[in-house]
């Protein structure tokens, strides 16, 4: 059984999660998701081929609280001991693994497009995608999150149980939580679901007009440079690359 770390924002859940559940499912027939606060979304992940939900439910989950998901998500791994732990490469499910592996003191790889457990052995893009690596990973379970838009997420219907538990936090797990957000409100399609993405960097200077103009003609995203959010001239939601969204 593989199990996949569902990341979500607020109860949506974003294709490069649903691309997760497609990858885990080229490495076994079996797999189970972890859903940490929000809703379980049991009939949108049954329809990707997840059979149980195992969900989180707990009064620090109301938002994302990063140590709190990942000792949500260590108590399944050990209640189950799956053959490995996936999510979507989102910076939430980096995250989270990242947790999951000290919690458990295991490896974690990012960012992988490849991987075969008999070998244990993965290919992973580094850098943004600018240097691929090969690698063997020493472990008795793989963490590994798959890089964006490796694999189309492909529905494969079937019926998933959802089991309710609530994880024992320590105090320490909810140090670092969300207590507020501000912010432009969001509008249009996001980088990380953009088929198209007109994306701009320092020549462009102050000016976007024309950026948008284009993006919005192809039904696209506005896309940047870190210069250009360095600058302020844009918000690092648009910035694209290895310090920003990876397309």
């Amino acid at each position: 059984m593989i199990l996949v770390f569902v990341d979500h924002d607020r109860g949506v859940i974003e294709d490069i999660s649903l691309q997760g559940i497609t990858f885990a499912r080229s490495l076994d027939a079996t797999v189970e998701a972890v859903v940490v606060g929000g809703e379980a979304n049991a009939t949108l992940l049954g329809e990707y081929g997840v059979t149980k939900v195992h969900h989180a439910t707990h009064a620090a989950l109301m938002d994302y609280t990063p140590q709190a998901a990942g000792r949500a998500l260590a108590e399944v791994v050990k209640r189950t001991s799956p053959r490995a732990v996936i999510s979507g490469g989102t910076p939430r499910g980096n995250e989270v693994l990242a947790h999951v592996g000290a919690m458990l003191d295991l490896p974690v790889v990012a960012d992988c497009s490849e991987i075969d457990l008999g070998a244990s052995t993965v290919k992973r893009m580094r850098w943004g995608g600018n240097l691929i690596e090969h690698a063997k990973v020493h472990t008795s379970m793989m963490i590994a999150s798959i890089f964006p838009h490796q694999i189309a997420a492909m529905p494969a219907p079937a019926s998933a149980e959802v089991v309710l538990f609530e994880p024992e936090l320590t105090a320490q797990d909810t140090l670092v939580k969300i207590i507020d957000r501000v912010g432009e409100a969001a509008g249009g399609v996001t980088l990380a679901e953009a088929k198209v993405i007109v994306s701009g960097g320092r020549g462009v200077g102050e000016d976007f007009t024309l950026i948008e103009s284009l993006a919005g003609l192809l039904g696209g995203a506005v896309g940047c440079s870190r210069v250009v959010t360095a600058a302020g001239w844009r918000p690092h939601a648009e910035q694209v690359g290895q310090t920003g969204t990876k397309v």
